[in-house]
């Protein structure tokens, strides 16, 4: 008589168990989870080759730079600084934002591979920032998991000026902080959150020191303010 309950009690656990797994499965964050994970991969799968490719670009100068402060015998900072100066002075640039993280990246990861691996994590991120984007957008998960499996397809290599194989992330960065922006808006919009406001304006200054396409695309943030109260009225 024991050893039957004792096997009705292994048998009990286990159905209860089996349960508990089939909750967590029918999770709709473990379903995102998991889509956005082979997501991911089919990303990495497509973008392979980047990991195996060498410097491109304004990229043969700038992976010397460790090398070129060293003989300048200037500290990173100064050097930085320096830079974004010139970039002013002469072409009439003032993006401090994207000339930190270009030196940044080319001093502290002068490791191609490392280099080429970071800009692939910078394009997933952007991708999963673009697919919560349209989430938003749309109301819809299933959606932005289309239009993030379709991003890969536009994917391509030049043998020119790649955002993709050189220039040490910065399209990506900016992707980020605008895309990261528009995001903490939409949020706003719908909880009137004040401190999602702020984190938005603070991304939208960062992009605007980053690249000058910032400026136009400004206009973005006009349609999602209007769309927004136009679906309130």
């Amino acid at each position: 008589m024991t050893i039957t309950n004792k096997k009705k009690d292994i048998l009990n656990g286990f159905c209860n168990y089996s349960g508990k797994i089939n909750i967590i499965f029918q999770s709709n964050i473990v379903i995102a989870i998991i889509i956005c994970s082979l997501i991911c991969l089919y990303i990495i799968l497509s973008l392979l080759p980047l990991l195996h490719s060498g410097y491109y670009s304004d990229d043969m100068v700038n992976s010397s730079l460790r090398g070129q402060i060293a003989l300048d015998k200037m500290s990173y900072f100064n050097y930085t600084i320096n830079f974004i100066d010139y970039m002013a002075k002469a072409y009439g640039r003032f993006v401090p934002v994207s000339i930190f993280t270009l030196t940044l990246i080319f001093y502290y990861f002068h490791n191609i591979f490392l280099y080429k691996a970071i800009i692939l994590l910078l394009i997933i991120i952007n991708t999963l920032l673009f697919g919560l984007f349209t989430k938003k957008i749309f109301k819809d998960s299933y959606v932005s998991y289309l239009f993030m499996l379709g991003i890969p397809l536009f994917f391509q290599f030049r043998l020119y000026h790649d955002p993709i194989l050189s220039f040490a992330g910065q399209l990506q960065f900016f992707f980020c902080y605008l895309f990261g922006s528009l995001i903490f808006l939409q949020y706003y919009l719908e909880t009137d959150n004040k401190t999602t406001l702020i984190a938005s304006l603070v991304l939208f200054n960062v992009s605007l020191y980053s690249y000058e396409i910032s400026a136009p695309l400004t206009l973005l943030y006009f349609i999602i303010i209007y769309e927004e109260k136009r679906n309130l009225a």
